[in-house]
């Protein structure tokens, strides 16, 4: 009982609080667009007539979807150099290579969710026509 009155409290000072702070941002925002306040857009990094340049919100998430299918990528290679040293160590064990096995499914389905979400995303974009 007593961690259900904590978790409500818990929650409640969450919310509270994240209140708080999308209201003193959205304040701070406009008083410095009152007193001239330029603040640049940190996703330039070279300014604005560079290419990595984001401004706006569908081309921050095809970036970061890049991001993460090189890292997942990588990690998919990893895991199936490890599955196939588990298979050449397993000495004909069937529980060795049943765990080779699992490794590289288990990859190989890391592999294809990336691919599907990625897949997806683009889906959106093209639906939405962004």
């Amino acid at each position: 009982m007593k961690f259900f009155v904590f978790l409500r409290l818990l929650i409640k000072s969450a919310l509270i609080g994240l209140i708080t702070f999308i209201a003193l941002f959205s304040i701070t925002g406009f008083a410095l667009a009152d007193f001239g306040v330029n603040i640049p857009n940190p996703l330039c990094l070279g300014g604005t007539s560079s290419t990595p340049c984001i401004n706006d919100f569908p081309t921050l998430i095809t970036t970061i979807t890049g991001y993460i299918l090189t890292v997942v990528g990588a990690l998919a290679v990893v895991m199936i150099v490890y599955a196939g040293f588990l298979f050449l160590t397993s000495s004909g064990s069937p529980e060795k290579i049943g765990k080779a096995k699992q490794a590289l499914i288990y990859a190989l389905w890391g592999v294809a969710i990336s691919l599907a979400g990625t897949g997806l995303i683009s889906v959106i974009k093209a639906v939405l026509g962004i």
